[in-house]
């Protein structure tokens, strides 16, 4: 590869959630902040990137073979930036899911009056 993704790259130290390290402590602190709900959902969250991960990389692996030189590192910085899109995705879907739970569970949560 010749380019990695700015989310890997460009890290500020104020929070910003278009930053990989930022988004991943975010889902870290969620998951957290209610650890008893929301661990089961986090190992099958990882769980299923994890596995997703391994195909991607093996299939990366078994494509790349039919690449050299320049276009290899083409194809390659394209799988990559790939990947990183797809578990953007998935982990902003997750963050959403444990988010909207959590507010379930949170003590200042009311029923609105169907009234009002």
């Amino acid at each position: 590869m010749n380019e990695t993704d700015p989310s890997y790259n460009d890290a500020s130290l104020k929070f910003d959630f278009k930053d990989a390290y930022w988004m991943y402590n975010a889902l870290s602190v969620l998951v957290e902040s209610n650890y008893s709900e929301f661990i089961q959902d986090d190992i099958d969250y990882l769980t299923d990137i994890r596995q997703e991960l391994r195909a991607f990389v093996a299939e990366t692996d078994k494509l790349a073979a039919d690449y050299s030189g320049d276009e290899l590192v083409e194809f390659l910085t394209d799988r990559n930036q790939k990947i990183v899109k797809k578990m953007r995705d998935k982990t902003t879907d997750f963050f959403g899911e444990l988010y909207t739970k959590g507010i379930n569970l949170s003590k200042l949560t009311f029923n609105m009056d169907e009234n009002l």
